[in-house]
């Protein structure tokens, strides 16, 4: 996206404006909602920067920068769509909520056998039973985590779209 901002500048001022305008909407709604808010709502991020290269290219001479700019957005535009595309599917591709079941009801089932050694008064096999029902709680957690797609959401998602708003507005 930083890119197709970019080079919309050698298209034009109000060229880019228009697609900072979009792109800013874009990663704003993004930044204030989880990752995957493109995901869970309808966007219409990439037709509304076809629609704005339409509008560009409607009857009027361009000149060969321009006219390269913008075949090179179109590139980038392409790579966005399989790029959105893949994330769609790592996004549908989730646990089911049968396997949940299962899960939950082996953790209980750990969780039980752990229960019944015997450990009173003794305090290694104490340490040792509650590492395990920690671990089982942990695993349980980052399987979650995991499943939602979260966990390096904010490190490296939110980062992207911060690094994007800023080239816009001429942070960087």
């Amino acid at each position: 996206m930083s890119f197709i901002f970019r080079a919309s500048g050698h298209v034009g001022i109000k060229f880019q404006e228009c697609l900072a305008k979009i792109l800013k909407t874009h990663y704003v709604a993004e930044t204030n909602n989880s990752w995957d808010f493109h995901f869970t709502h309808k966007s219409t991020t990439i037709t509304d920067i076809h629609f704005v290269l339409e509008q560009k290219n409607e009857n009027k001479k361009l000149s060969p920068i321009e006219e390269k700019a913008i075949h090179h957005i179109f590139d980038a535009l392409n790579e966005i769509q399989i790029a959105r595309k893949q994330l769609v599917s790592l996004y549908q591709e989730r646990i089911p909520q049968s396997q949940w079941i299962i899960l939950y009801i082996l953790c209980f089932i750990l969780l039980i056998t752990l229960s019944i050694i015997p450990s009173h008064l003794l305090i290694l096999q104490s340490i040792i039973k509650s590492s395990f029902v920690c671990t089982i709680f942990f695993i349980m957690f980052l399987l979650h985590y995991l499943y939602n797609l979260h966990f390096f959401e904010r490190t490296i998602g939110e980062h992207s779209a911060t690094d994007v708003l800023d080239i816009i507005e001429g942070k960087k």
